[in-house]
């Protein structure tokens, strides 16, 4: 198949008529026969170059582990050497379970609980009761096992390289000490409580900077030692500290030697759920009991501690941890090396306090590190009333809502009104510089319409003055008129006529309001008599027809009262609004008809 195709062009070796000679035939096979050999051997070459690829690849495949069936049933062995009477391990196992149930993989978990927590370790019971556990362990075939605890751990390392080597193994639950040791195990992986006492002696520093003691209590369970072993291993690193270690003590010495701790010191339960005299103590029971007796603070490890009247301190969240574990037991359990693994350590420990505590120590809630969560705080009134506070919120948001509607509303309302008013004045001002100019053209230029302001100036220069409240009035305040007229230079018919006229506007005033001043004057070789009331004034749509139209009346008269005016007057002057009217007639004094 890798042959190169060519067609050979065969020599011509004949005589010039083109004929081939055999001689000339046989050395062109010869060369070409030599050609197709060397062409052969490439070929041989390079078919074997290609099977060695083949076999190699073959050999790459077949190592690489092979996927794991999703349907499969993982099993998974928690190993512990709590039992579920301690709180803690009680919380991590069932967080433990609960994760790995919950994972949406079919998983099935065994839970063998060693009970050696609960007293202090026994070699002789622990290499006698050890085989049998571990053929146990062989005979269920387990993917992956989470060992929680030290002597959990001890078991582990001692009988599994003869039991069950093959079992990845995946540690909880010990001291940093132990953690050490275990990482060093073949097919392990160790997830740390991430408890660094480290930390927890420099909070000691930062919120109680005068102490000088710091009072460790342990039993001497495989657990406690290891966490004793932690704590004498920072002794170096805090000089100015001095650590001190009960231990191997019953109940009651305990408490008597808690009682006399100097006001210097901090208490730091570790580990007491088993006493000199072999007693067990719940571990809720021990930390209450040393709190209660405790002059100082006490700083809790664990979250039930908080329950206990412990002050606070770096917590292990035992239900976080256990999410962790299973996580990582279940990607151990599915294929995963055991050994490369990744374990995300972040979130195991909060700082949590205890508020009523804190104020015991004489320590605020400003004072603790970024982050730090206070529990068992007391009620505000808002939260204690929270119901009542939120109804009233609510009515006054409410309140709020239907005042604010109301006020949008009375603000639209006064702008509407102003509009309207606006509307109004403009839309009479049009209307009364209509009628204005119509009287003004229709009567010849005799009857103006005037405002009452452009009247004042005029009123202010009259030189006579007389009431006229009652029809009695009218005669005396025409006679008056009349003698100021005639002072003035107007006789005649012309007085006459004049005098009338006047006479008609005071009739009119009468009519209209019950107050009216009669005044005159003089201006430019003309005299002026004005009759003034205050009444309602004329209405705008009756203006043309009373000033205009002969007989009109709205009081029963004649109605000829301004249509006299107009005719013994050379000009009118008409201002009216709702404060009353004013009517000026003005007569020249050098008339010809005087």
């Amino acid at each position: 198949m890798f042959r190169d195709f060519r067609w050979a062009q065969i020599p011509k070796h004949g005589t010039a008529g083109n004929k081939f000679s055999v001689a000339g035939l046989r050395r062109w096979r010869r060369g070409n026969t030599v050609s197709c050999s060397k062409r052969r051997r490439w070929e041989m070459r390079v078919r074997l170059a290609i099977i060695c690829l083949v076999l190699v690849g073959l050999a790459s495949a077949a190592a690489e582990p092979k996927p794991v069936n999703a349907s499969r049933t993982r099993q998974v062995l928690v190993l512990t050497s709590h039992g579920r009477g301690l709180p803690w391990a009680y919380r991590l196992i069932s967080a433990v379970q609960a994760s790995l149930l919950g994972s949406g993989v079919p998983t099935n978990v065994e839970v063998h609980v060693m009970h050696t927590r609960t007293g202090a370790p026994d070699d002789a019971e622990f290499d006698r009761r050890g085989p049998e556990h571990a053929r146990e362990i062989r005979a269920l075939g387990v993917d992956v096992i989470v060992a929680i605890g030290e002597d959990a751990y001890w078991f582990v390392s001692k009988f599994r390289p003869r039991y069950f080597a093959d079992a990845p193994v995946i540690f909880s639950g010990i001291s940093m000490t132990t953690a050490k040791a275990a990482a060093k195990l073949p097919k392990s992986t160790v997830i740390s409580m991430d408890w660094n006492m480290k930390r927890d002696i420099e909070l000691i520093r930062r919120l109680w900077p005068s102490v000088r003691h710091v009072v460790f209590v342990y039993d001497n369970t495989s657990d406690g030692r290891a966490m004793a072993a932690d704590a004498r291993a920072l002794a170096a690193e805090f000089p100015k500290l001095k650590f001190e270690y009960l231990n191997g003590l019953n109940a009651d010495e305990l408490l008597a030697r808690i009682r006399r701790l100097p006001r210097d010191s901090v208490l730091v339960p570790l580990a007491f759920t088993v006493d000199r005299s072999g007693k067990t103590l719940a571990a809720e029971e021990a930390v209450k009991m040393m709190a209660d007796a405790s002059p100082v603070p006490v700083i809790a490890l664990w979250g039930f501690e908080l329950d206990d009247d412990a002050t606070g301190g770096l917590i292990l969240d035992e239900k976080e941890y256990g999410k962790h574990v299973a996580q990582t037991a279940l990607e151990v359990a599915s294929g995963a090396d055991v050994g490369k693994v990744s374990v995300d350590k972040s979130g195991l420990t909060r700082r949590l306090f205890d508020h009523r505590e804190l104020e015991h120590a004489g320590v605020s809630e400003g004072d603790l590190p970024p982050g730090s969560t206070v529990v068992h705080t007391p009620p505000s009134v808002v939260a204690e009333h929270r119901a009542f506070v939120l109804a009233v919120l609510s009515a006054i948001v409410f309140l709020t809502g239907v005042v604010a509607m109301l006020i949008i509303d009375a603000v639209r309302r006064k702008k509407a009104a102003r509009e309207r008013i606006e509307i109004e004045r403009r839309a009479l001002d049009q209307m009364r510089r209509f009628y204005r100019e119509t009287i003004l053209s229709v009567t010849g230029g005799k009857l103006e319409m005037c405002d009452p302001m452009e009247l004042e100036p005029l009123l202010a220069t009259s030189e006579m003055r007389a009431a006229v409240g009652e029809p009695n009035d009218v005669p005396v305040a025409r006679n008056a008129v009349r003698d100021y007229i005639v002072a003035k230079g107007l006789d005649g018919a012309a007085l006459d006529e004049f005098v009338v006229g006047v006479g008609e506007a005071m009739n009119n005033a009468v009519k209209h309001a019950p107050d009216g001043v009669v005044c005159a004057g003089t201006q430019r070789g003309e005299v002026w008599v004005a009759v003034s009331d205050d009444g309602s004034g004329i209405d705008s749509l009756l203006l043309p027809r009373v000033a205009l139209q002969p007989g009109f009346t709205t009081k029963g008269s004649l109605g000829m009262g301004y249509t006299i005016m107009l005719d013994v007057a050379d000009r009118v002057l008409l201002a009216t609004d709702e404060q009353g009217t004013t009517v000026v007639l003005v007569k020249n004094l050098a008339s010809p008809a005087s």
